[in-house]
Parts: structure tokens; C-alpha cells; sequence
């Protein structure tokens, strides 16, 4: 078991969770009969570490990719085209349920069901104000919790 320390205050910010062997496949999320969340990635009380970039910066990428894999967005430029963006964020991001961390939400952007991946970056804290990782949870993105390797330690 495991639990993830704030690299500034040394504060937990997890409850004791398992590692995973590998990242897990990402739901698919229909949005149908009143299900308006995508199942969780990572199960409650277990964790995987992500190797595709995560989060921001968003570079422009012509390649053809999937929303939300691994941070891809799409966006609109100033004429009003399709810019497809993918994350140049750090790799290795420990992904979590978003519900077994205690961090607080600096920024809210979202429609109506939760958190929005949007190139504005990581949107949660550690209690002491270090910003420390990402929540996605809107019904058109995965739900998950990203922890910056960077801004986390693993403590076994």
C-alpha cells in the first residue's frame, strides 16, 4: 500500500492505495439512460501510473487522435476551425479515483457534471496551496485523478 505526500509540506493526500500492473483501458462513455459520468478508470483504492503525456502544456498536433486520450483536446483558433491539441505534459502521472484524494479545486471549469480538461492546466491543490494534480470528471471526458510525479511523492 501506498499513500501520495505533498512534495512541499509533506501533507498526505491520499487515502492508502494499491498500484495497478498497468494503466487500465478507459471506459467507454455512451452518456445514455441518465448516465451522465464515465465509470472511473483506476477502482477506488487502487492507482496506475500513465505513460502518455498528461495535462498541460497543450502543443498543436495534425495527427489524428481520440479526445481526452491522454489529454488530447480540440479547440476552436481565431477563425472559428477545429485545432486538434495534445498534451506535452509530463508522463508518468499516478491516475487515480478522484475519490481517494482530499485536494482542494483552485479552478472550476465545466458544464454541468464536473471538471473540464482545458489547456488552463492542473486544477487541484494540496491544503498548503501547492498545486499538485488534475481532475477530469465531466460527462464527455474520462473520470479520473491525475497526480504530477513532479509535484507527489509515493510513500510506501
Amino acid at each position: 500500500m501506498s499513500v501520495f505526500v505533498c512534495v512541499e509540506c509533506g501533507k498526505p493526500l491520499t487515502e492508502d492505495v494499491l498500484a495497478l500492473p498497468e494503466m487500465p483501458q478507459r471506459p467507454h462513455h455512451t452518456g445514455e439512460h441518465g448516465n451522465y459520468r464515465a465509470t472511473a478508470t483506476v477502482p477506488r483504492g487502487r492507482y496506475a501510473i500513465d505513460p502518455e503525456p498528461f495535462g498541460a502544456p497543450f502543443v498543436p498536433s495534425s495527427e489524428d487522435m481520440p479526445c481526452y486520450r491522454g489529454g488530447s483536446l480540440y479547440m476552436y483558433d481565431e477563425n472559428d476551425h477545429d485545432v486538434c491539441l495534445r498534451s506535452d505534459g509530463p508522463r508518468d502521472t499516478y491516475v487515480l479515483h478522484p475519490q481517494d484524494a482530499n485536494l482542494v479545486s483552485i479552478w472550476h471549469r465545466g458544464s454541468c457534471h464536473g471538471m473540464s480538461h482545458f489547456p488552463e492546466g492542473w486544477n487541484k491543490a494540496c491544503a498548503c496551496g501547492a498545486v499538485v494534480g488534475e481532475e477530469i470528471s465531466e460527462c464527455y471526458t474520462h473520470y479520473e485523478l491525475h497526480l504530477d510525479p513532479a509535484k507527489v511523492r509515493r510513500r510506501d
